[in-house]
């Protein structure tokens, strides 16, 4: 990693910002697989 040089600060923001959205639309996927295994198993007890 080259500091100093201003791309690679940019570069290396954009790969953090990249990585968070990627975890953030991970747990929602995950927040609704499970949402959607409640409902079915609801749906199964009636």
């Amino acid at each position: 990693m080259i500091y100093g040089v201003p791309e690679a600060v940019r570069f290396l923001t954009a790969v953090q910002k990249l990585k968070q959205q990627q975890r953030r639309k991970e747990r929602l996927t995950r927040q609704a697989k499970v949402r959607a295994r409640q409902n079915l198993r609801k749906l199964r007890e009636y």
